[in-house]
């Protein structure tokens, strides 16, 4: 991979393309299983943890993305003028074990929701390990599709539909339990600690 800077001219993601990539991002299994965590907080101070964390969490992240997007230069390579070649090399690694290790969970995840609706069907659909398979095996499809014409388009389609489906969702749950929901009491979890959680 070239780790030149990019001209202007030759970048192909815009500003929708990142709003449809991050907002895949957020809408996923694992955010979903880590928000559960949030529950003791009660619907209201769960909320505002999420909102205030994502907008702290966020904020860092932009500011650290400024100088590769006015320069066209992977993250990786913008740690350079700050901690050199070499301690850029133990950033890439280091990030390379975080992604790793967040993708075993996604995995994990995702495997685990593929049994529970496969265990009506029974046989390898009920196995946890076969999803787990089938979704690392999708997952590396797709990245090596990543740059291709076709891949703007799937990337769109299927983050669109996935918007779709969590604002289904959510209708569902406070159809059924939106009183409920509405009416719990804060227990058991500081504010500053789902705070904490949801920034990190």
């Amino acid at each position: 991979m070239d780790i030149q800077p990019v001209n202007p001219s030759e970048r192909n993601l815009g500003g929708v393309d990142y709003f449809l990539l991050w907002a895949g991002v957020a809408i996923s299994l694992a955010e979903i299983w880590a928000g559960g965590f949030l529950a003791p907080m009660g619907f209201w101070m769960g909320f505002l943890a999420i909102i205030l964390g994502h907008i702290i969490g966020n904020t860092f992240m932009a500011m650290g993305g400024i100088m590769g997007s006015d320069h066209g230069i992977m993250a990786m390579v913008s740690v350079r003028p700050s901690f050199g070649i070499r301690g850029s090399n133990l950033a890439a690694v280091l990030n390379i074990i975080q992604l790793i290790g967040w993708a075993s969970i996604m995995l994990i995840i995702g495997g685990r929701a593929g049994a529970t609706l496969g265990e009506s069907a029974g046989g390898i659909l009920a196995l946890s390990q076969f999803w787990i398979v089938i979704i690392g095996l999708g997952t590396l499809i797709w990245a090596l599709c990543t740059g291709k014409s076709a891949w703007k388009i799937m990337q769109t389609t299927a983050v669109i539909a996935l918007l779709l489906v969590i604002m289904a969702m959510t209708g569902v749950s406070f159809r059924e339990f939106g009183s409920e929901v509405l009416a719990v009491k804060p227990k058991g979890m500081h504010f500053m600690t789902g705070l904490d959680l949801v920034i990190a």
